[in-house]
């Protein structure tokens, strides 16, 4: 099934959003592990150097799913090139734009999350080391 890459984006800006905002249990989190369920609990109550540590470590999780998901589309996207290759040399059409348009936007959708949650994995490490030293964090630099 086709999605247009404007539809996928917003479903997973939509995902992301509800795992971060209001779907997320409340209570502490000393020992708990962050996932996509509580990230949002997580930020909404991180207090110390470690809880930041935390959440950086998840969007860094995060990014590292995201750049294998954007590998594999990749690899898709390569295979329906060669596919195409091989069977225009043979003189037969072969209707795959579609996919290649859908496993490229994917690709730039998938590296597109990567950097944003590398981004914010350095926001949280570079607030628990403003934490750790009593510098205030600033979040523009």
């Amino acid at each position: 099934m086709y999605m247009p890459f404007d539809r996928i984006r917003s479903l997973a800006i939509v995902g992301l959003l509800l795992a971060m905002v209001g779907l997320c249990p409340t209570g502490g989190f000393a020992q708990e592990t962050v996932t996509s369920t509580n990230i949002g609990n997580y930020i909404q109550n991180a207090k110390t150097a470690e809880d930041h540590e935390a959440i950086a470590a998840y969007y860094e999780a995060e990014a590292t799913k995201a750049r294998k998901a954007a590998e594999s589309y990749h690899n898709q996207y390569d295979c329906y090139v060669k596919e195409t290759t091989e069977r225009q040399l043979k003189g037969e059409r072969f209707g795959e734009t579609a996919a290649k348009r859908y496993c490229r936007n994917l690709t730039r959708l998938y590296n597109q999350i990567a950097r944003e949650s590398e981004d914010l994995a350095k926001l949280h490490h570079k607030i628990a080391d403003a934490m750790k030293s009593g510098a205030p964090a600033s979040a523009g630099s």
